[in-house]
């Protein structure tokens, strides 16, 4: 008698470890399906932009960043994974040595241009993109008595991880590379301090998707 009621629990306990199993590989077929069908949605990004200079050059010798804001907008191109958008952001820098860069004050930097990228999903919460493209950069400097621009050509790579609350709302963080390739003429042997500028960002915000 004692045997068959131990025989009868571990059918029980193999029946209910069979059937958990089950449930669970239905779930997570279900949520890879959710997941597969978010692909397909816009992405939006609004958030805190927080450039840092690097190098031998004149933004990192002789100007100080200051914190910005940033804009970006994606979408799946077509049923897959990769993705067409556009991006925007502005900062600020104080002159911090004049002789290096002349006597101007400030200059208020603001970048727009495409971007190209890939999606990957880890779960229904956490999401992952990397992003590039090339875009335009104004420096809008002043001084007391006279402002005027320098133009650039930026490139930037953008890895960004986001989490979830829900299929709508999220944060982000991002950290990108970005090169501009200034616009301005100046003697060969000043070249490479004038002509690009390179920045490590870090970014933090709303993640939006539609």
């Amino acid at each position: 008698m004692n045997l068959n009621i131990k025989l009868l629990l571990f059918a029980i306990c193999i029946g209910f470890i069979t059937n958990t199993y089950a449930q669970e590989e239905t779930e997570t077929v279900e949520q890879g399906n959710d997941i597969t069908q978010d692909d397909h949605y816009a992405m939006f990004k609004i958030g805190y932009y927080n450039p840092i200079a690097f190098g031998d050059n004149f933004a990192n010798e002789a100007l100080e960043q200051k914190g910005g804001v940033e804009f970006s907008f994606l979408a799946n191109l077509f049923d897959t994974p990769f993705l067409i958008g556009l991006q925007y952001n502005y900062f600020h820098s104080n002159v911090t040595n004049q002789q290096l860069v002349g006597t101007y004050d400030d200059s208020e930097i603001h970048s727009f241009g495409p971007l190209l990228g890939y999606q990957l999903l880890f779960t229904k919460t956490w999401r992952a993109t990397i992003a590039s493209g090339v875009g335009i950069t104004h420096y809008q400097n002043r001084a007391s008595n006279e402002h005027f621009n320098d133009t650039a050509t930026t490139l930037w790579v953008i890895p960004t991880v986001s989490y979830h609350f829900n299929k709508t709302l999220g944060v982000y963080f991002s950290g990108s590379y970005r090169r501009d390739f200034m616009n301005v003429q100046t003697p060969a042997q000043l070249d490479s301090f004038f002509k690009s500028a390179n920045y490590v960002s870090f970014s933090l915000g709303l993640h939006i998707l539609i």
